[in-house]
C-alpha cells in the first residue's frame, strides 16, 4: 500500500527489469551520487525508511550534510557502487550522467552484477 509516507515501497514494485522487480524489500543498501537540494533532501527520506545510504558529491560541505543525517559519504562514485545494490543518479546534463557512470573512478567500475542504476 501507499499510505503513511511509504511511497517508496509503491514506486519500486512497480520497476521491472531483466534481472527481475526492484523492491524495497530486498534492497536496503541504497547510493545516491549528487546531493544537491533535491537529492540531499531524497536521501534524508530514505534514511529515515532505514535504508543503508551511500553518498557521492564534488561538494565537500554536501558529504559532511549526508553524514549529519546517519548516511555514510564516498570518495568517489565507485565507491557509491561497490557498496550499494541500486544506485540513483541526480546530476545536472547528460555529459554529467557520462562521468559519473563510464568515467574514472565511475560507477560501471564498481557495479557488481545484476544490481541497478536509475536515473532521475
Amino acid at each position: 500500500m501507499c499510505f503513511e509516507g511509504r511511497i517508496w515501497d509503491c514506486v519500486l514494485v512497480y520497476i521491472n527489469t531483466p534481472f527481475g522487480t526492484f523492491h524495497s524489500n530486498a534492497m536496503k543498501k541504497i547510493g545516491f551520487v549528487g546531493l544537491g537540494d533535491m537529492g540531499i533532501g531524497m536521501a534524508k527520506n530514505l534514511l529515515k525508511g532505514g535504508f543503508e545510504l551511500t553518498g557521492y558529491d564534488l561538494r565537500e560541505e554536501r558529504l559532511e550534510m549526508l553524514s549529519r543525517l546517519g548516511g555514510k559519504p564516498a570518495a568517489s562514485c565507485r565507491a557509491v557502487a561497490e557498496n550499494s545494490e541500486a544506485v540513483f543518479v541526480m546530476v545536472l546534463n547528460g555529459d554529467q550522467v557520462k562521468d559519473v557512470i563510464f568515467g574514472e573512478q565511475g560507477l560501471l567500475e564498481g557495479m557488481k552484477p545484476n544490481k541497478l542504476i536509475l536515473l532521475l
